[in-house]
């Protein structure tokens, strides 16, 4: 089973339109976000109601939670454009944590970590044995993550870590402009940019030992 991962749209409706194409053409049998569908962009109610439209599986993000906070018509202090009543409605609707069956696997699916929409999952914090921990802990095959606008693999005996980046390509905030498709047959996850589609080598994630020889 192919499932199609995106992340950090933050109402980029255009980029979201584009990855759609391109996960078409992948074949892709599901797609999953793995939060801040609205923040900081142009669209954020068009972007709501094409996930919702698409039936993607989704989780809230941060963004995601304060739009909710504030309500709708209220102003993004990222300097989004506001959100109509009908999708703060939606967003409400969206827990931060799914934990899905798919092809004979389980996946877990968060923002930042299992116990925060806020927490970025860094390399300095989360190296191999703190994943191999959180993976134990989860009880899952596959962990989906979001947040830090970058993309990431890990994978041991237990299963995989995965992080599709973020597909945003609007505005001046970091973004690395991807997305990821998660083969669970072979528990592996291809990367692609959001713009060209072609696809992009991703390291697996590195120790810190490793990282600093």
């Amino acid at each position: 089973m192919r499932i199609g991962l995106i992340s950090d749209i933050h109402a980029d409706f255009l980029s979201l339109q584009r990855v759609w194409a391109h996960l078409e053409t992948l074949r892709v049998e599901k797609v999953l976000c793995a939060g801040d569908m609205v923040g900081r962009g142009p669209d954020p109610d068009r972007t709501v109601g094409f996930l919702t439209e698409k039936s993607v599986v989704s989780v809230r993000g941060n963004h995601d939670r304060w739009a909710v906070e504030r309500g709708s018509g209220a102003e993004d202090a990222m300097g989004g454009v506001k959100s109509s009543a009908e999708t703060i409605e939606k967003l409400k609707k969206i827990s931060p944590l799914r934990l899905l069956p798919m092809g004979g696997r389980f996946l877990t699916m968060v923002h930042g970590t299992p116990g925060s929409d806020l927490e970025y999952m860094v390399r300095s914090r989360f190296g191999p044995d703190r994943l191999t921990r959180i993976l134990e802990e989860l009880e899952t095959d596959v962990l989906v993550v979001g947040h830090t606008h970058d993309p990431m693999w890990y994978r041991n005996e237990l299963g995989l870590v995965v992080n599709p980046g973020s597909l945003m390509c609007v505005g001046t905030v970091k973004s690395s402009r991807t997305f990821a498709v998660l083969d669970l047959k072979q528990m592996a996850a291809q990367f692609f940019h959001a713009v060209s589609g072609k696809e992009i080598a991703v390291p697996a994630w590195e120790t810190i030992s490793e990282r600093a020889s």
